[in-house]
């Protein structure tokens, strides 16, 4: 498989060359919309006179007559900004994958194709809930696996703070360890179980016709022998991102990422669509056919 990686990031780099300039304006574009309504929040925090009640934790511990309206108004700009990150920046990253997809396959495409997803109304909701219910999967299962390392992690930490000179230190301070190597563990596993859902904006991009519900249960069903491969793809980028630390870099981390895993959600999506039987495989149930050459995405 690291043959196969290799061939999809030279792949990206040659489907990129000329398209570096389109790439990299997707990506400011989508980063300024997000920082546009972060600071439209602090502008009316500050001017609502709101900045100290956001900045403990946008609300405080305990509810008081003659503070409620400030935290009401707190809570409701806290509610404002994703909302409305969430609203306008979906719609527009859906269409940067649109836009990666249909370069990948057609070796160019115009960039007007990130606003793709505004110029019908039923395409805006269904990415929105394609989205919504991806996040929502995912944070069930983020609760999941990482609240019990969190909470023995977090209760051991408050056992310490509050008897820092006690006999049971030693065993706090083995239960951190603990719960930090189960918090890591959960992560990994976390990690794995996103990638289940990895390829259902592609499905939906690739066939608009598909429900929301169809192309995350196509995601799952595509990529359950490949999420390992896939694991160790999105780790291969990892030197990559950890570059990206001083900003300037992910310009062009982000859109290489962004083309190769296009790349590869198109193989799997084509190689499963053409030998759907090889889902059945682990069954016992399918037949050994010959199959064809692998399609080539090389430009």
């Amino acid at each position: 498989m690291h043959i196969l990686h290799r061939k999809i990031k030279a792949d990206a780099l040659r489907a990129l060359s000329g398209n570096w300039g389109k790439a990299i304006a997707s990506t400011l574009l989508f980063g300024s919309i997000c920082a546009f309504f972060f600071l439209l929040g602090k502008f009316f925090a500050k001017l609502l006179d709101l900045s100290s009640t956001m900045d403990l934790l946008h609300i405080t511990t305990e509810l008081r007559s003659e503070n409620f309206l400030s935290e009401f108004l707190a809570v409701f700009l806290v509610l404002f900004e994703i909302i409305a990150i969430f609203v306008i920046a979906v719609p527009i990253f859906m269409g940067i994958l649109r836009w990666y997809s249909h370069t990948v396959l057609c070796g160019c495409e115009e960039i007007t194709t990130i606003f793709y997803y505004f110029s019908k109304p039923k395409l805006f909701f269904k990415s929105l809930l394609l989205v919504l219910n991806i996040v929502c999967r995912k944070v069930f299962w983020g609760l999941i696996c990482l609240t019990p390392g969190g909470l023995v992690a977090g209760i051991s930490l408050y056992i310490i703070s509050l008897n820092s000179d006690g006999q049971n230190l030693f065993f706090a301070k083995l239960c951190i360890f603990v719960g930090t190597v189960l918090f890591l563990a959960g992560m990994i596993v976390f990690w794995l179980i996103g990638l289940r859902y990895s390829l259902a904006c592609y499905l939906m991009i690739k066939e608009e016709t598909l429900s929301v519900t169809r192309c995350i249960r196509l995601s799952r069903q595509y990529t359950l022998k490949s999420r390992g491969d896939l694991f160790r793809f999105s780790l291969s980028f990892l030197p990559f991102f950890i570059v990206s630390c001083f900003l300037f870099p992910i310009l062009f981390v982000l859109p290489y990422y962004l083309m190769s895993f296009s790349i590869y959600a198109q193989y799997l999506i084509e190689q499963n669509q053409r030998y759907p039987d090889s889902l059945m495989e682990s069954t016992g149930t399918a037949k050994q056919e010959k199959r064809e050459k692998p399609t080539d995405f090389s430009f």
